[in-house]
């Protein structure tokens, strides 16, 4: 997932400018459309999920930042939309990744699963990156990798665990998180106007698509995943 520091409008029409920007050539837009309900009848409008190029986008309200989602059927990469975003925008955006190990090894073993990873990235009005952590599970070999200069609130003795695979877990990545003052993996949090509902932005690619492009049920990314 990502967030990106600012108002829901300023976000959504500083995202649908640059999408409409780019697939012009293409003979391709977006449509847009506000979204008033609860968090999961939200996120359901992602679906189908799609293999090649993500075709829907979720912008969610969240206090001061707003929540960035996709329909990638392998989860979101916020990576390359917190970096314009930031850029585009002036502001800080952050991108957030936590996907439990599930690859299992083996005669006999499942080709079904997925790599385990926990990335934090923080830009601050930059394509470049301000700070990035990472420890991920590399083709069967976990690595540790961070660059840029540490916040003064992270746990550097955390990153020299002996087992790299303990060298930022997922409670360090929330915690992290939480110092700027957001809090993503609560649900109560998308409720802050107290109206019963998250309000949001869904956008959605139209046009002359990819042929490419190949549609999967929510079931079946799971089961793909090794989450059922």
């Amino acid at each position: 997932m990502g967030l990106i520091n600012g108002s829901l409008r300023d976000v959504n029409e500083s995202f649908v400018q640059w999408q409409n920007d780019i697939l012009a050539g293409y003979g391709q837009s977006v449509v847009v459309g506000h979204l008033e309900c609860h968090l999961g009848d939200a996120f359901s409008r992602l679906q189908p999920l799609a293999r090649g190029v993500r075709t829907r986008s979720l912008l969610l309200e969240l206090g001061e930042w707003v929540a960035y989602f996709d329909n990638s059927h392998l989860g979101t990469d916020a990576a390359g939309v917190a970096a314009v975003m930031a850029t585009r925008l002036l502001t800080t955006a952050i991108r957030l990744t936590v996907r439990s190990n599930k690859i299992k090894r083996g005669k006999g073993a499942s080709k079904l699963g997925s790599y385990g990873a926990t990335i934090f990235e923080v830009f601050e009005g930059n394509l470049r990156s301000r700070r990035s952590i990472a420890c991920a599970n590399d083709g069967g070999r976990w690595v540790f990798e961070q660059h840029g200069a540490p916040f003064l609130f992270e746990d550097l003795a955390a990153y020299a665990s002996k087992k790299v695979r303990e060298r930022f877990p997922p409670y360090l990545l929330e915690r992290y998180v939480h110092e700027f003052g957001v809090d993503p993996f609560s649900e109560r949090a998308y409720y802050a106007k107290c109206d019963g509902s998250v309000h949001g932005e869904l956008v959605e690619i139209v046009g002359d698509l990819p042929k490419t492009i190949t549609y999967v049920t929510l079931a079946a990314a799971r089961k793909a995943l090794g989450l059922e």
